[in-house]
């Protein structure tokens, strides 16, 4: 007889919630000259506008683009589409299709490049609709690491073109071949003197091309070999690049760690019970039954004969297998019943616990994406997971397998969380589903989105409940009042990865509002998994979601879900390049006054829309001049004309703009100094530095003049602004790519540190004139001036500080550059300037970044200029009647007209006419008046016949006519 057993493995937490981990290790690339950006920054505008100019005259339409503030090239250009017959149907299309955008805008995509530098990488139609076409770059005939560029098509129109290639590479030649030992022994000296274990190769690559971006701004480039090195005693996958020299270039840790170090080690309780256990089919399971192997099927059913009266199990089947770095793997031996249900629950043994756990987990994970991507091919391949590693509170992937670590005091054996293995696995989905030459792997982007999978799966943003043995999140991705944002909450991996992990929670969150759970979870997976392909970091993401979500092959005029795929990643900073936001254009001053222009773009969303703006503005220091006015409509947006005011003064305006949502923008967005400045006059520099040049070396000299912590360090630096955790401080300088600033962030956390003072002094400037001024850009975040002081000193007195609220905590934030204008007149009696920047800190903490300062300039202000028809007879002017009519007696240049002379040819003052001579009955007398020509042939009667000639009527041409024509001709020569 044969019987049919339904085989069950009990110990999974399906109720538990997903995991996100802090890794212990993160993932840096380090050079022998300096340390690499870990990843790129975002400009608001294109380095080659004349190219970008080029490609949207060509494409027609309207198009948008983010761009790499270090190599100036566009990761993502969307927009209108270009109709591409054939394309999405067609592969051949596509690709000649592509090839001829590569050609014909080479010099946006991949600038100092050549269309022959590109190998095809892929042709990809993807389950969304999207063709993906991918290149490879190449440079001399070597591969170029990362370089890339790329193109999506839809509904037959080109709508996205990714410019990830190396621009302009400078390549060194290589004085040697190095062979593949030399480069292994190599590697393995410069990981064993980091980590003092040599590891063993797993790979030697060919020759390559691989480009870093510096902290510093420079990119340097080698051809390398990579040499890959597995370590066990520090676990740990190396990839090593050394030169064909045979020097040291860049290294980088490439595991995926979902740990947790001691910064997350809180206290807390111990449930009896933290898991409740339930029952899970185990389907293609492997086990034994009377000595042959069987594999269940995909109901988890098997057969057996009447006499078999028990199985064996086993933690392996048809998609995955546990193997158990501590022993042997787990089996068991179990009764069998006719009809009956085999349970294995192990929950006694922690390391056997952890194999059907970890089994179990990955099962689960692999058949969610299975629906989301069902033609994945790594989805049907046996997934290779290890437990019970000897070593704590971590777990790993290296983008083919998972791997999971032992308990300890302080955490859970990571193999028993499915959270964790939830996550590990959602690494090995990204690393599996990246399109070659279209999307790339990035480590923050990957912990986002294995965050993300772990929590849809059981619908709890929650993350790493049990990890430390209490039934509190580890992490969350949806936490109240406290959402990631870019570029603030940048940093680490699993920190920035919450950025993007938050926004497609959110998205997910108002689609089942708008949808249904059913209906929504599918659809923000299914963009989900279109980021896994297309993407190449966070910051690019937004246009592959509108990508996913597009319907007719245009995206400049919306998607089905724009608004609230915008709102959503809008609330995390990472909506980038693609809302309308206004811009302020360049003030500029007229004789009549002062034109404000702004720009409010298109909006595309309801309640997005600009339907009203304000300019507030009064003159510094005369609180009587506050005004409110109401701006007009102009074709690009706002526009005002402010008064002009005295030269000599500073202009202090804001803007307020209100959507049609009601919701109101306000520049700047700083309370503690809520108004833009503009100095009203021409000054004369006296000093001035962009600090592209090492300000240490002219003379600015950085000091710690009190600390009361040993630990304090001089933070005072110069150099590329770099991405502080959460500091707040720019991503790029004001012009150039250098400033000086405190802690200008990269490794540190970018914030001032507390209970010191420290200053940064520029060197003493010689003045004569009694009017000096200091003018600059700045980047300042400080807590309210009751707690730390900003301030500006000139020869040793404050001449600026940031406002001390009095109580009310208003703290100094900058969100932009801001012109700052200081006078320093009380300071120029001494015929010396000395102007010295500080910063002093209470014993508490703060959270911003402090100064970040850019473009000095130390100036005089002589007095007002002088303006030709300002009313006002200035230095040098004979005459000013406050217009520029000619012929009145103030010419065009406040000089007095000259007597006028007839007969000169030059109509002028109290003259109806000048025809060059005086000649009388020409129709210009000889006292350059008008009478009107004679006609020989003209009855020469008056009507009242008198026979004079002079007719009183209104001729056609006569004398009125006659004088506009002429004194029309003067005007147009004059000008």
């Amino acid at each position: 007889m044969i019987r049919k057993l339904a085989l069950a493995l009990i110990g999974v937490a399906v109720a538990s919630p997903a995991a996100a981990f802090q890794s212990s290790s993160p993932t840096v690339t380090t050079l022998g000259e300096g340390t690499a950006r870990s990843a790129p920054r975002v400009a608001a505008s294109p380095r080659d506008k004349a190219a970008w100019d080029r490609f949207v005259d060509a494409a027609g339409g309207r198009w948008r683009a983010i761009y790499d503030a270090d190599t100036g090239a566009p990761p993502r250009i969307w927009g209108s589409g270009i109709p591409a017959p054939g394309s999405v149907a067609d592969k051949t299309v596509a690709e000649t299709f592509a090839r001829s955008a590569l050609r014909t805008h080479i010099d946006l995509l991949a600038p100092g490049a050549r269309a022959e530098d590109f190998e095809l990488s892929a042709n990809v139609l993807s389950k969304d609709g999207v063709r993906s076409v991918g290149f490879v770059q190449n440079h001399e005939g070597l591969r170029v690491d990362g370089g890339q560029v790329s193109f999506s098509f839809k509904h037959d129109r080109l709508v996205v073109l990714r410019g990830e290639a190396w621009p302009n590479l400078a390549v060194p030649a290589a004085k040697q071949t190095l062979s593949s030992i030399a480069a292994a022994n190599v590697a393995k000296q410069w990981v064993f003197d980091d980590i003092g274990e040599a590891g063993r190769i797993e790979h030697v690559s060919a020759p390559l091309v691989r480009a870093v971006v510096l902290e510093d701004g420079t990119v340097r480039a080698a051809r390398v070999r990579r040499v890959i090195v597995r370590t066990t005693e520090n676990i740990g996958r190396w990839e090593v690049d050394v030169t064909l020299d045979g020097d040291r270039f860049a290294r980088r840790q490439t595991l995926m760690f979902a740990g947790a170090n001691l910064q997350y080690a809180i206290p807390g309780r111990r449930p009896t019970e933290l898991f409740p256990r339930v029952n899970h089919v185990a389907p293609l399971t492997d086990m034994t039954i009377a000595g042959t192997d069987v594999r269940t099927d995909a109901d988890g059913a098997f057969t057996f004969t009447a006499s078999t009266t028990e199985v064996v199990v086993r933690a392996s089947g048809r998609h995955a297998f546990v193997l158990n770095d501590s022993g042997p793997e787990a089996s068991a031996t179990l009764p069998v019943e006719d009809g009956g249900t085999v349970i294995w629950d192990p929950r006694g043994d922690e390391e056997v616990d952890a194999q059907v756990i970890t089994y179990m987990a990955s099962q689960d994970a692999r058949d969610y994406v299975k629906v989301i991507a069902p033609t994945m091919r790594f989805l049907d391949q046996p997934l290779e997971a290890t437990v019970n590693i000897d070593n704590e509170c971590n777990a790993f992937s290296d983008g083919m397998t998972i791997n999971f670590f032992l308990s300890s005091e302080r955490c859970e054996n990571t193999g028993r969380l499915p959270d964790v293995v939830r996550h590990e696995y959602g690494h090995a989905v990204h690393a599996n589903a990246v399109i070659p030459g279209v999307g790339a792997f990035d480590s923050a982007l990957s912990e986002g989105a294995s965050d993300f999978l772990a929590a849809t799966i059981v619908n709890d943003p929650g993350m790493g409940r049990g990890f430390f043995r209490t039934d509190d999140p580890l992490r969350h991705i949806d936490p109240l009042n406290d959402e990631a944002v870019y570029p603030e909450d940048v940093g680490e991996s699993h920190v920035t990865g919450l950025i993007f992990a938050g926004a497609l929670w959110d998205l997910r969150k108002t689609m089942i509002e708008k949808h249904g759970m059913e209906t929504a979870v599918r659809m923000v997976d299914d963009f989900w998994f279109a980021t896994l392909q297309r993407s190449s970091g966070i910051t690019n993401a937004y246009v592959e979601v509108v990508l996913a979500d597009d319907d007719d092959g245009n995206l400049s005029n919306g998607t089905p879900n724009l608004c609230d795929i915008t709102a959503a990643f809008e609330l995390h900073g990472i909506a980038l390049g693609y809302t309308p936001g206004p811009e302020l254009g360049e003030m500029i001053v007229e004789r009549g006054g002062i034109l404000l222009p702004v720009s409010a773009g298109e909006a595309l969303c309801p309640g997005a829309e600009y339907v009203r703006a304000t300019v507030t503005h009064e003159i510094r220091g005369q609180p009587e001049t506050y005004t409110e006015v109401d701006m007009a409509r102009t074709p690009d947006g706002f526009g005002a004309v402010l008064p002009r005011s005295p030269e000599g003064e500073v202009l202090r305006y804001r803007i307020e703009l209100e959507l049609g949502s009601g919701r109101i923008l306000q520049w700047p967005n700083n309370d503690a100094d809520p108004m833009y400045e503009m100095f009203l006059g021409e000054v004369t520099e006296l000093y001035c530095t962009d600090f592209e040049n090492d300000p240490f070396a002219d003379g600015w000299t950085a000091e710690m003049t009190q600390s009361d912590r040993q630990r304090n360090q001089l933070e005072w630096e110069w150099g590329i602004p770099r991405e502080g955790w959460g500091s707040g401080d720019p991503l790029t300088a004001y012009s150039g790519t250098r400033v000086i600033g405190q802690d200008l962030g990269g490794d540190s956390d970018g914030r001032y540190e507390r209970a010191k003072t420290e200053v940064m002094r520029a060197p003493p400037i010689p003045v004569t004139s009694p009017n000096i001024r200091l003018q600059y850009r700045r980047w300042l975040l400080v807590e309210d001036g009751d707690n730390d002081q900003a301030e500006i000193y000139a020869n040793g007195e404050v001449v600026w500080s940031n406002l001390a609220s009095g109580g009310d905590r208003v703290h100094h934030l900058d969100r932009e550059w801001r012109f700052h204008d200081v006078d320093l007149s009380a300071a120029a009696a001494s015929g010396e300037v000395n102007v010295e920047f500080s910063m002093r800190t209470d014993q508490f903490r703060s959270d911003t970044g402090g100064w970040t300062i850019d473009d000095v300039c130390i100036v005089a202000w002589d007095g007002p200029s002088v303006v030709c028809g300002d009313g006002e007879v200035g230095q040098g002017e004979a005459c000013d009647d406050g217009n520029q009519l000619p012929l009145d007696g103030c010419e065009l240049d406040c000089t007095i007209s000259p007597a006028p002379i007839c007969g000169n040819g030059a109509v002028e003052m109290n003259e109806a006419c000048d025809d060059g001579n005086t000649v009388d009955g020409d129709g210009c007398e000889a006292s350059c008046i008008v009478t009107p020509a004679i006609d020989p042939n003209a009855n020469m009667l008056d009507e009242d016949g008198s026979g004079c000639g002079c007719s009183t009527t209104d001729r056609r041409g006569g004398a009125a006519v006659a004088l506009l024509l002429v004194l029309g001709l003067v005007v147009r020569r004059r000008r």
